[in-house]
């Protein structure tokens, strides 16, 4: 079912025969990739008891404080380029990147 929203890249329609044609051709050809990148400690970046949230048994939830700077894009964007040159040298035909996003966990 997941190939259900599998892109076609342009490469057919997004419907009918032309696109199952596609699906069952390139359904388990796909590939996803991430990387859990080191975040360096920053005196902005820190971890508190969140005074008003608390979980199922009565106790505070951690909340966590932090942005990515630019050494964490930096590494993102390094990563992100080697994971797409790994796929091509594989024989990959197509690559999508999409950013290093912007979540450092679970907050409130």
């Amino acid at each position: 079912m997941s190939a259900a929203k599998m892109s076609t890249f342009g490469e057919s329609r997004n419907w009918g025969s032309e696109w199952k044609a596609f699906i069952m051709e390139n359904a388990d050809r796909g590939n996803t990739s991430y990387i859990q990148k080191t975040t360096l400690p920053y005196e902005g970046n820190y971890l508190d008891l969140d005074p008003s949230v608390k979980d199922p048994l009565g106790f505070p939830v951690t909340r966590i404080t932090a942005r990515y700077r630019e050494n964490e894009k930096r590494i993102a964007a390094f990563a992100s380029d080697k994971m797409e040159q790994w796929y091509l040298e594989a024989g990959a035909t197509k690559v999508i990147k999409t950013g290093p996003g912007n979540a450092m966990g679970a907050t409130t």
